[in-house]
């Protein structure tokens, strides 16, 4: 991603500079192994400054001085630092206002700061607080609600009468509010259960690219305050996700289940319907869970286990072979005795 930042520009308030470059103009954001004369770079650790050693590179922030004639920013956290520029300057706001490609439904509430891309398609008494910036593309339905600050990517599709909070962040694809899978048996057919609940997201979410939320039956599907969502997760209908949560790629979780705070769902994992999962649970990748689980840990496996039973029950499968040949032998010595005696 090519950028345009002065040196001057960064704000070296707390910290302290060596070899100071006025008038250099910076390009990218690079890690220090691909860091050139245009870059800025981040140093953490005596193995990341041993890597880079005297290579010149446009700015780098470090933990301590270092032994290299680039310009140095010298602070606590270099990590946090730098990516605090990232998120000021890699990212450029669209213009303030509506394009006029926009089409805007009878009734909507838009906060004159915000910015409304080319085809985008928002239904009647939409409400678009400060700040908030839509891509081209996005679909609101009626009655849909978001916060100030919040970033929705270009194809994002709301469902009518849907929620998102503050300083949210949703992916290309995603769609929030769909139906649940609902269906009732009568006369030898499937009658569709009308889905007429909505989806409630909470402030400082990110949804990733190509999820699916989908609205509750009657009352609402939470997504609370900071959770984050990798790409291609499903989220069934009814259910909750508790703040803080962290859910990966291709998992998945059946309706009306509850993830706790701060539990982690790691890749492909996934959570049968009604289940309750405590606070702090990890489900480790392809973990999945037909049953609540009651207490914080590390659960593997399908279904899930403690994930030190789990291994060692796997440790215990990699040696049947050699015990069914075990149990082989003893059978023929038992059936030897047996003839003798």
């Amino acid at each position: 991603m090519i950028i345009s930042l002065p040196f001057e520009e960064i704000d070296v308030t707390g910290c302290r500079v060596v070899n100071p470059a006025p008038g250099l103009l910076l390009k990218r954001f690079s890690s220090d192994a691909a860091a050139d004369e245009t870059s800025l770079c981040f140093i953490e650790n005596e193995e990341a400054a041993s890597r880079l050693g005297k290579k010149r590179v446009g700015v780098i922030i470090t933990f301590q001085e270092l032994d290299n004639p680039s310009p140095q920013i010298i602070c606590e956290a270099p990590r946090e630092f730098f990516f605090r520029l990232v998120s000021r300057f890699a990212f450029i706001r669209p213009p303030e206002g509506l394009h006029p490609a926009a089409v805007i439904g009878e009734g909507c509430r838009i906060h004159s700061s915000a910015s409304v891309g080319p085809g985008c398609l928002l239904g009647n008494r939409v409400s678009i607080e400060e700040n908030v910036v839509l891509e081209a593309g996005v679909i609101l339905g009626d009655d849909v609600r978001v916060g100030k600050g919040t970033r929705i990517f270009s194809g994002v599709v709301i469902y009518e009468d849907c929620q998102v909070g503050e300083d949210s962040i949703l992916h290309s694809g995603t769609v929030i509010g769909s139906d649940g899978f609902g269906y009732m048996e009568k006369n030898g057919t499937l009658v569709k259960i009308p889905q007429v609940g909505r989806v409630r997201i909470g402030n400082r979410v990110e949804i990733g690219a190509n999820c699916t939320i989908d609205r509750a039956t009657l009352d609402e599907t939470v997504i609370e305050d900071d959770v984050k969502i990798d790409n291609l997760v499903q989220i069934a209908h009814n259910v909750t996700i508790k703040r803080h949560s962290r859910i990966a790629a291709q998992s998945g979780v059946a309706g009306s289940s509850s993830i706790g705070e701060w539990a982690v769902l790691a890749g492909q994992a996934g959570v049968g319907d009604h289940c309750n999962i405590a606070d702090r649970v990890i489900l480790t990748a392809q973990a999945g869970i037909a049953g609540s689980l009651e207490k914080s840990g590390i659960y593997s496996g399908s279904p899930a286990r403690p994930m030190n039973e789990h291994y060692r029950i796997l440790a215990y499968q990699n040696r049947l072979e050699t015990m069914w040949k075990r149990i082989k032998e003893l059978e023929k010595k038992i059936d030897a005795y047996e003839k003798d005696h």
